[in-house]
């Protein structure tokens, strides 16, 4: 306990006291109280004292002088005197204090032992000769495999007794354990031989390496290790590529490896491997796994006599198969093996002179084709340009193909074709006209069955329809044909279909069909009458062709192609012939029977028809659609005398709807009264039925209320009695709880006074023993200091006085 100038020390701890006025530290030990004078202070806590055990060692460094008898050298200002950078190893001792100056360099531990699997490093810190007669230098180090007493005899404990001359670097240099996937690299420092008995040479590498777990000493005067690590444990999924950095002897391969050769480590050749100082890792490869009806190409091959890539050189691997890459392959990606149908089939190139596999040989650049069913391997150098299906063409379908070689195009259609080596599907080529024209008339593009090709492009298949016609003509051979519907139309490779413009209704369109009626036109002529009323007429004009599509030459089938203008012919001419009648008439009297003016007039002596034999038109009616006068005043009476009469009528209409709807509006209005009646006496009844359920309700609600009170009042009661009861019960465990509480402080009050009562004999028996440790002492010296002869030649003498 300390205060700040009085400190009460327990036993075996020590304090340290300077003195202001005089610098001196003075160091106090033991039990016992210290007062402070006004001059002095404490430099620490009280500090416990260092006890060193039997086989135990600890250091001093800065360690106090001793004289010859072991007492402290005290200086004239009664310090003590230390000796500064030295050290001093304290074996067993009791319990000591450290003096001012002192410091413990290292805390009391055991003696350093030595066994089979244990040495120590030892440094000398100044010149001398060890304890076998070896002359040692400062800085000197070694490895101390066995221990030898003072005379050099090895001793049977095995534990080393440190001195202040020799400083122990490592006390215990355990072996390197090493397992099978353990590897050693070491260094040599200077030239010696190893354990093995070989011949270290200095800045030599090399490394170590069991078959089974081994305990390996790496002698540290003479190497060093440099790194310790792993083998790989080979899997059988990939390989290591190496390379030989220095020249030795490969025990996997049984051959001398020179610098610069490349191998490959599989797990086939060994389960594990590491990398040695002679090799140097290219790289890890994993495995290529080919599976069946595949193939790889590998090129830049490594040949492994010469041990260079032969980029000349190449192979093929088929399925099933495992493949590690060499350093500097390369393998192209997996493909497939080719397995062709009975209508499928390949188109080949060769990149290089090379001979097939039906032993053919083969030109740079040629061209063939191999046709199913097969199963084919590309071998290399031959590339597979296109795999083709065959063609199935039906009758209503066509293809056109046209030859590399000779530059021909045919048409194919009605079979299945296979295409050639130097055939293509040839696209018949249309003018943007010809495309629209052949997508409005119902371009047909099928006749493949269910395959489609890439590319595929089939002869355009075109519709005819009933009771019209197309026209082809052939710019090779000059000639023209004529088609009449129902059928389908497929051209020839150079056949072109005849386009025109006609008149239908009243719009101009483009056409490659030409029906052959009837069809109708519509046009608007104006007309002036013999009064000079002028009127717009919408004349329809009916026409047809007169041939018979199943009995009709050549001949006869190109004069309907004849005038591709006929249209515009026959509204001129029709136009020009109803002006001329009507010019001849007044304006009642066309008004009142137009059509049939213009009929007898047209058609007249013409048996109802106007034939044109040039290209076989016929017109069979002529109707007059509307008359419109052109000047405003007959306009506006004409239009007067429509609205008078759509007046009148509109204003008898409007009289009948409001008769209709004056009945509607009374009938509504009864039905609406009776359900009001209705609805009234439902609500009656339901507020009737309404009544009676809340009067019903009250009385229940009534009932239910005594209930609960009486079941409350009861449940109340009962709780009261519970909680009287466990009142009582807490009550007998709260008294239980007082008494064992009393009862075990007794206790604990009797085992403290026997525990100190035991303190203080012990303290007694402590004092007497050291009491008689001092008489003991002092009668030692007392011998000591007067000689074992003096003192019995005082007992001898009679005049001897004790």
């Amino acid at each position: 306990m300390r205060k700040e100038n009085h400190i009460q020390m327990n036993k075996y701890h020590y304090v340290h006291i300077l003195n202001k006025n005089t610098c001196v530290i003075r160091c106090i030990s033991g039990m016992q109280n210290i007062y402070l004078n006004s001059e002095e202070k404490f430099l620490f806590d009280p500090k416990e004292m260092i006890m060193v055990n039997n086989n135990n060692f600890c250091i001093i460094k800065h360690p106090v002088k001793l004289d010859e008898k072991g007492n402290l050298i005290y200086s004239k200002h009664l310090e003590t005197i230390n000796d500064f950078d030295e050290i001093k190893i304290i074996y067993q001792r009791n319990y000591f204090p450290l003096y001012p100056g002192e410091k413990l360099l290292l805390a009391p531990r055991p003696y350093p032992t030595i066994t089979t699997e244990r040495k120590i490093r030892l440094r000398a810190r100044c010149d001398l000769v060890d304890f076998l007669g070896v002359q040692r230098y400062t800085d000197d180090t070694w490895v101390l495999y066995k221990v030898y007493n003072s005379e050099g005899v090895l001793t049977e404990d095995g534990m080393y007794k440190p001195v202040e001359n020799v400083e122990i670097l490592s006390e215990s240099i355990l072996p390197e354990i090493l397992t099978i996937s353990d590897v050693l690299h070491l260094k040599a420092v200077s030239d010696f031989v190893g354990y093995e008995g070989i011949e270290r040479k200095c800045g030599e590498n090399w490394n170590v390496h069991r078959d089974s777990n081994y305990l390996y000493y790496v002698d540290d005067e003479n190497c060093k290790l440099v790194k310790k690590f792993q083998t790989t444990l080979m899997e059988p999924t990939f390989a290591l590529n190496l390379i030989c950095v220095t020249k030795f002897y490969d025990k996997f391969g049984k051959v001398d490896r020179n610098v610069g050769d490349i191998w490959q480590i599989t797990h086939e050749i060994t389960p594990y491997h590491f990398i040695s100082i002679n090799e140097r890792l290219i790289g890890r490869v994993i495995r290529r796994v080919i599976k069946e009806g595949e193939y790889v190409n590998v090129s830049n091959v490594f040949d492994t006599e010469s041990n260079k890539n032969n980029p000349h050189q190449s192979k093929q691997l088929i399925g099933p198969c495992i493949y590690f890459v060499m350093p500097y392959e390369i393998l192209s990606k997996t493909k497939v093996i080719y397995v062709l149908n009975h209508n499928e089939s390949i188109l080949l190139l060769a990149k290089i002179d090379v001979v097939d596999t039906d032993d053919k040989n083969r030109v740079a650049g040629e061209e063939w084709v191999v046709h199913g069913p097969t199963k084919y391997i590309p071998p290399i150098g031959i590339d597979v340009t296109q795999r083709r299906l065959d063609l199935e063409i039906i009758d209503t379908g066509a293809v056109y193909i046209l030859d590399r070689e000779t530059a021909m195009i045919r048409k194919i259609s009605g079979t299945t074709y296979c295409l050639g080596p130097y055939e293509v599907i040839w696209q018949k080529p249309l003018s943007s006209l010809e495309y629209q024209l052949a997508i409005k008339n119902g371009n047909h593009t099928g006749g493949i069955g269910t395959y489609i090709m890439d590319n595929y492009r089939p002869a355009r298949v075109y519709r005819v329809d009933q009771n019209h016609a197309m026209q082809l003509n052939n710019y090779s051979t000059n000639t023209s044909r004529v088609i009449f519907g129902p059928q389908f139309v497929i051209p020839e490779a150079f056949e072109i279909f005849t386009t025109f413009r006609m008149l239908l209704y009243e719009n101009v369109v483009n056409q490659i069909l030409l029906p052959l009626g009837p069809k109708n036109i519509i046009t608007h002529i104006l007309v002036t009458t013999s009064d000079h009323a002028i009127l717009e007429l919408a004349v329809k004009i009916t026409w047809r062709f007169e041939v018979n599509p199943t009995d009709c030459n050549q001949e006869e089938s190109e004069k309907i192609f004849s005038n591709l203008t006929f249209t515009f012919d026959i509204t001129n001419s029709i136009s020009s012939s109803i002006r001329s009648i009507v010019s001849r008439i007044p304006f009642e009297e066309f008004h009142k029977r137009s059509s049939e003016i213009i009929l007898n007039g047209i058609f007249k002596e013409k048996e109802g028809k106007l034939f044109f034999p040039s290209n076989l038109l016929a017109i069979t009616a002529i109707d007059i659609l509307s008359v419109k006068p052109t000047d405003e005043k007959m306009s506006d009476q004409i239009s007067k005398s429509v609205h008078l009469a759509i007046e009148i009528l509109s204003k008898s209409r409007e009289a009948e709807a409001k008769n209709k709807l004056l009945l509607e509006e009374q009938k509504s209005k009864g039905t609406i009264d009776i359900d009001m009646i209705k609805n009234e006496i439902l609500n009656e009844h339901e507020r009737i039925s309404y009544t009676k359920l809340i009067n019903e309700n009250n009385v229940m609600s009534a009932i239910n209320n005594v209930k609960v009170k009486a079941v409350a009042l009861a449940k109340e009661n009962e709780l009261s009695s519970q909680q009287r009861l466990e009142g009582v019960k807490l009550q007998i465990v709260e008294k239980k709880i007082r008494n064992n509480f009393e009862q075990n402080e007794i206790e604990k009050s009797r085992t403290m006074e026997l525990e100190n009562m035991e303190f203080c004999s012990k303290q007694n028996i402590e004092q007497y023993e050291r009491k008689q440790r001092e008489i003991i002492e002092t009668v030692e010296h007392f011998v000591d200091h007067f000689g074992h002869e003096n003192i019995v030649k005082l007992f001898k003498m009679k005049d001897y006085v004790l």
